[in-house]
């Protein structure tokens, strides 16, 4: 049995590296099982029988009281809980597939948001796609046809995105008006997707892009500088050896930098 604290609003919003938090007290934090401050968790919410799950960052805060838990708004709407009500934690785990923990994602600065899962269109069904809506894309730091990353609190999965138009979300509403009520951006996946992750529909989900595919993307962008300052180092047949090796190694150090910063952005 885990145990339970009470939810609190948190008082500021804090850079954590694209990732939400939660704020506990030291002590508490020290009494909880492989539960570390600075480390994600796992944040649980226990509605109707069906317990919705999302990881945050932890950190600790002397000013929080040792019964409760400050957590940042969006994760109490993915959660489905509100401020005094009860959520509980547990230690985070690497979902199986691709993850926003490593190295790269980290250095080039990875946005994450989270969204909430409902069923694909009719069209999209046993296709490997899914929508969010431009607004998320931008959010994110992706375009149309760009392929994402969807974390759950088991697995993960590299999906190809389309945008969910509003005529998508109207027609959704006016079919099932209870979908108005949703406050967090939605990403519509079908039944083989959400089996995958291992989730059901309303649960939330973390998304991010792609840095693999962002990578494989930008390679245009290396090619046709790269080439044209080999040329000129072959053709600069009056320069010294020294000399041409530095232009090469001068346009290759450009080149990687320019793409660094547009992969940032």
């Amino acid at each position: 049995m885990y145990r339970k604290f009470t939810v609190r609003g948190t008082k500021i919003r804090e850079k954590t590296q694209g990732q939400f938090l939660v704020k506990m007290n030291p002590k508490s934090i020290s009494m909880l099982k492989r539960i570390q401050n600075g480390k994600r968790v796992f944040v649980s919410h226990e509605q109707d029988g069906h317990i919705y799950t999302v990881s945050a960052m932890l950190q600790a805060d002397d000013s929080v009281d040792e019964e409760d838990i400050e957590v940042d708004q969006k994760i109490r709407e993915a959660l489905f809980v509100r401020k005094c009500e009860k959520v509980f934690l547990k230690p985070y785990e690497n979902p199986k597939g691709p993850s926003v923990n490593n190295f790269f994602n980290k250095l080039f600065g990875i946005q994450t948001n989270i969204v909430c899962v409902k069923s694909a269109n009719k069209n999209d069904m046993e296709l490997p796609l899914c929508r969010i809506s431009a607004h998320t894309m931008e959010t994110i730091g992706v375009e149309s046809g760009d392929t994402i990353i969807i974390e759950s609190p088991t697995s993960s999965i590299r999906m190809k995105i389309f945008e969910l138009t509003n005529d998508i979300i109207r027609q959704r509403i006016d079919s099932i008006p209870e979908e108005k009520k949703e406050t967090l951006p939605w990403i519509l996946m079908d039944f083989d997707a959400r089996s995958h992750l291992g989730i059901k529909k309303n649960d939330p989900v973390i998304i991010y892009r792609d840095l693999n595919y962002l990578a494989g993307k930008k390679v245009h962008l290396l090619s046709e500088p790269l080439v044209l300052t080999i040329i000129g180092a072959i053709l600069g047949f009056d320069l010294s050896t020294q000399l041409q090796i530095g232009i090469l190694a001068l346009g290759m150090f450009l080149v990687i930098i320019f793409n660094f910063i547009d992969l940032r952005k």
